[in-house]
């Protein structure tokens, strides 16, 4: 099972210090490789330069360090937005996991994959 992280759902989980890799690791058990694209590496390092809120500018660096320290593979794409890339590995593989918060993202993911979203502020929940 592959599970790849978009770039909101990172820096919603860095800002409200949500721990998604135990998560996973205790709901998702079995064979899982946890990816994210590089596109949305560039994202959240534009964002942890750029971004006009201060809290948006840390919860994108924490989140890049998080990844740095965990085993995340990177895929890198061609594609030419992360959430192609992210459709495009969804229409590939047989068991793909989108972890999102993007309404249009989850409405394209749900109808060929599973999606990993957050509700009610703070818990994770796997549709």
């Amino acid at each position: 099972m592959k599970i790849v992280l978009d770039t909101n759902f990172l820096v919603y989980c860095a800002e409200k210090r949500i721990d998604y890799l135990n998560w996973i690791d205790e709901r998702l058990g079995g064979e899982k490789e946890i990816l994210v694209f590089d596109k949305v590496l560039e994202e959240l390092k534009k964002l942890s330069e750029k971004a006009e809120k201060g809290r948006d500018k840390t919860a994108a660096k924490l989140a890049l360090k998080i990844l740095s320290h965990h085993k995340i593979k990177i895929i890198q794409t061609k594609s030419e937005s992360a959430d192609k890339a992210i459709l495009e590995l969804v229409e590939r593989e047989e068991e793909v996991i989108v972890a999102t918060l993007d309404r249009e993202l989850i409405k394209k993911v749900k109808n060929r994959g599973k999606v990993l979203v957050i509700h009610s502020g703070m818990n994770l929940e796997l549709k």
